[in-house]
This record gives C-alpha cells, sequence and structure tokens, in this order.
C-alpha cells in the first residue's frame, strides 16, 4: 500500500503492519510517514483551502457530491477494509460508510447555503440607518 501525500501515491522505505484484530492476520502494510511527510502535506493543504475560499459555492457543492458518489460506488470495497482493519462486523462497516457518504451530503447543501448576517447597528448611539454584515467563507484546513 502507499500514502497519498501532496497530490501524489508515495511509498516508503519502511512501512508498518495492519494486523486485523479479529484474528491477528497481517492485512497489508502501510507506509511510515516521516515530519517531512506531514510538512509536505500541511503545505499542500493550505494552499488548497486558499482556493477552496475563491472557489464558488456551486464548484463546492459539486466537488463535495462527486465525493459522496465516489465514496458510494466503492462502498463494498471500503466497508470490507474498514471490517478488516478494525474486525467490525460487514453490516456496521457498511453503515459506516454509507454515514460518511451522507455527510459528505450533507456538506455539500450546506456549501450553497453558506450565508452571512445583516445586523442593525441602531442599538448604538450614532449607528442609525447603518447595517453591518458579516460574510462567511471556508478558512482553515
Amino acid at each position: 500500500m502507499q500514502m497519498f501525500v501532496a497530490g501524489q501515491w508515495q511509498g516508503r522505505s519502511e512501512s508498518i503492519k495492519v494486523v486485523n484484530p479479529f484474528n491477528g492476520e497481517v492485512i497489508d502494510t502501510v507506509p511510515r510517514g516521516a515530519a517531512s511527510d506531514v510538512d509536505q502535506a500541511l503545505t499542500v493543504l493550505v494552499e488548497g483551502a486558499t482556493l477552496m475560499r475563491a472557489m464558488p459555492s456551486a464548484q463546492r457543492c459539486q466537488l463535495l457530491q462527486a465525493a459522496a458518489r465516489l465514496l458510494m460506488e466503492r462502498a463494498p470495497e471500503i466497508a470490507r477494509t474498514i471490517t478488516l482493519e478494525e474486525g467490525k462486523i460487514l453490516a456496521e462497516s457498511q453503515l459506516e460508510v454509507s454515514r460518511a457518504a451522507e455527510t459528505i451530503t450533507v456538506a455539500a447543501e450546506e456549501a450553497k447555503r453558506i450565508t452571512g448576517e445583516v445586523i442593525p447597528l441602531d442599538a448604538a448611539p450614532g449607528g442609525a440607518g447603518k447595517f453591518g454584515f458579516t460574510l462567511r467563507v471556508p478558512c482553515g484546513i
């Protein structure tokens, strides 16, 4: 197995065994990441957050909808992996995948509804006829 860092699948010389907790069988190995991998991932994530802030909400919605759709297309494979890694019964893993897809779908819908507020400022002296407003934008990674 490889790890996905900064938009690329990468291997490493050291790996960690992934063991099925139910029977102790080694399922696969994963690369042992280093601090430099975290730094590289964070750099790319900060760049991505900047792009997301500038992206129209309709496009953010479409991206999230595509992610949910891809998750559901691979649901059997992902549920099986969860079962092997965690020792859960398959029905619970399937529910976990569908719940994750539903969460992403809800986030997609909310991406279209991110709005701000208009606040009358007339509660303070000199505020008559004036309004303040907030604008919500994606922030952070």
